[in-house]
């Protein structure tokens, strides 16, 4: 069995992305509240994500019930702009969202490699039950999983939900956050920050495009054209029958 989780194996160390199941939809959010509280006590952005029908994070945290992230798995839509602010300075939630046909887990990654640069800390809350297939989207990436459980029951659901997943769930111990609510959040967050003035978490933006600096063309030699004599001669001349021809016209307005 896996030892308490530390405040390294919770910190800035540990992957961006974060798995979090339970046997309770209470309990999920509350580990997943733990998980987020480590990164928001530095003043970094946080993401709850909700995998789960059941979960109904929205709910739990008094948000919006709005399209979320089965839009964005079956629509193709932009994750950055179905996120909404979650009840905390820097936490924000991606809700489950309703789709009215099937929906295919493989661009599950995809889409969270969208918003992996815009936050410190991703938290997927799932249920012990959930497909195969949304394991199968998350292989092969570095993350942490979580049970939120207590020793007596995580025997066979955890099994199971590792065997179907294919994520390794550590147990996680709670004690410090003792409810699921905001309210907890904010104190749990107060205990964890480090001493001097709270931080600020910085507004979502989108990446900026650096623009490349423009390369320095060699530098061109001035075009010297070969001078005729007799044109430079014959302009010569013009020009002075011209000045002649002045003369002669100002001479005959004063008469």
């Amino acid at each position: 069995m896996r030892p308490r989780a530390s405040e390294l194996e919770l910190g800035a160390a540990s992957p961006s992305l974060h798995v979090v199941t339970g046997p309770k939809p209470a309990a999920v959010l509350r580990a997943a509240l733990e998980l987020a509280a480590h990164r928001l006590a530095v003043g970094e952005r946080v993401l709850l994500v909700d995998a789960s029908p059941r979960l109904r994070l929205h709910e739990r945290l008094g948000r919006d019930a709005r399209w979320g992230l089965l839009e964005c798995l079956v629509a193709d839509m932009p994750v950055l702009g179905l996120v909404q602010y979650a009840g905390h300075p820097g936490l924000y939630l991606l809700p489950h969202g309703k789709a009215e046909r099937a929906v295919g887990w493989s661009p599950l990654g995809r889409k969270l490699d969208e918003v992996l640069p815009h936050f410190a800390r991703i938290i997927l809350a799932v249920e012990p039950l959930a497909p195969a297939a949304l394991g199968d989207a998350l292989r092969g990436r570095a993350m942490e999983g979580w049970w939120a459980g207590d020793e007596r029951g995580r025997d066979r659901t955890l099994e199971s939900a590792t065997a179907r997943l294919g994520i390794a769930f550590s147990p996680l111990q709670m004690e410090s956050l003792l409810d699921a609510s905001l309210e907890a959040l904010a104190e749990r967050v107060l205990g964890l920050r480090p001493p001097g003035p709270a931080p600020e978490p910085a507004p979502i933006t989108a990446a900026v495009l650096v623009e490349p600096r423009p390369v320095p063309g060699p530098v061109l030699e001035p075009i010297v054209l070969d001078c005729d004599l007799q044109v430079r001669q014959r302009l010569r001349f013009l020009a002075w029958m011209r000045r002649v021809q002045s003369e002669e016209r100002r001479a005959e307005v004063r008469v």
